[in-house]
C-alpha cells in the first residue's frame, strides 16, 4: 500500500492508494489557521492532522504502518531539501516534512512540485538524500534546470511538452480549456495499462 498527502492553502487530503494504483480510501480535513499566528503551531498542526488522517486510514482499512511500502507528498511553494517553502496561506517559511516523516518512521518518501527552480543549488538536496529524507523528487520540465542537476538519482523530470502543446492548440482552434484541466482519466490510462 501507498500514501499520498497533498497538502493545500487550506486543507490536507490523504488517501491510501493499492498496488495497482487505485485509490482505496481518502481522508481529508480543511485547515483553519487564521487564529494562529505562530508558524510552529502551524508545523505542528500540519503534521498532527497528517498522522491523524493516516492513522484513520489505515485503522479504517486493517491496515497497519508495516503495510505501507512508499509515501507522497504533494506541495505548493519552492521546495528546498525535503522542505516545504513560502506556503502563504499556512503562514509556513519553511518546515522539513521529510525528516519530520522519517523520525515517524516512514520510508520511501516522494516529493512532487510543479517547478523545482533550486535557486540555492542542490547541496542541500544531495545531502537530504544521503541521509535518507526522501527517494525522490518529481518535477515538471516547465521551467529551466541544470543539466548536471538531472543525473542525480533522486531526481526526476516529468515531460510536460505535450500538455502544454494541447493547451495551445485548443486556444488556436479557439476551444474550451476544461477537458484539459483534469488529468486524472490519462493517468488512470497509464496506470491500466503499465
Amino acid at each position: 500500500m501507498r500514501i499520498g498527502i497533498d497538502i493545500g492553502g487550506s486543507h490536507v487530503a490523504t488517501g491510501l492508494v493499492g498496488k495497482n494504483g487505485s485509490l482505496v480510501s481518502k481522508e481529508s480535513r480543511d485547515i483553519n489557521i487564521s487564529n494562529i499566528k505562530d508558524e510552529k503551531r502551524v508545523e505542528n498542526l500540519l503534521l498532527e492532522i497528517i498522522e491523524n488522517e493516516i492513522a484513520t486510514l489505515l485503522g479504517k482499512n486493517d491496515f497497519t504502518v508495516a503495510d505501507i511500502s512508499k509515501i507522497g507528498v504533494a506541495v505548493p511553494g519552492s521546495p528546498k531539501r525535503t522542505c516545504i517553502r513560502n506556503l502563504v496561506n499556512l503562514h509556513i517559511k519553511e518546515f522539513n516534512l521529510g525528516e519530520k516523516l522519517k523520525d515517524k518512521g516512514a520510508n520511501n518518501i516522494y516529493f512532487t512540485t510543479t517547478f523545482a527552480l533550486f535557486t540555492e543549488g542542490i547541496d542541500e538536496f544531495n545531502k537530504a538524500y544521503q541521509n535518507e529524507y526522501f527517494t525522490k523528487l518529481y518535477t515538471t520540465n516547465l521551467s529551466y534546470i541544470k543539466e548536471e542537476y538531472k543525473d542525480n538519482p533522486w531526481f526526476h523530470t516529468v515531460d510536460c511538452s505535450s500538455n502544454i502543446s494541447e493547451i495551445i492548440n485548443a486556444l488556436h482552434n479557439k476551444e474550451s480549456l476544461r477537458p484539459l484541466q483534469n488529468g486524472k482519466e490519462k493517468i488512470l490510462a497509464l496506470i491500466k495499462n503499465k
